[in-house]
């Protein structure tokens, strides 16, 4: 949940592609639950468990299809 922000903002400034989130998140120095730096392959995994948690608990925010 704590990763669901920094998303939001990234999509505020018109980024869009994994490989633009994962840059934008190491810019900024927000680390993996692991400790490690993103990769488009960890925030393809990290979005689908936020979307899931959003099925469940409808929130407002977009995150791009």
């Amino acid at each position: 949940e704590r990763l669901f922000p920094h998303i939001q903002l990234a999509e505020k400034q018109g980024l869009t592609t994994r490989t633009e989130i994962s840059a934008y998140l190491n810019e900024r120095g927000v680390l993996t639950p692991q400790g490690r730096e993103w990769t488009k392959e960890s925030i393809t995994y990290h979005l689908r468990k936020i979307r899931k948690i959003m099925k469940e608990k409808p929130q407002q925010g977009s995150l791009f299809p």
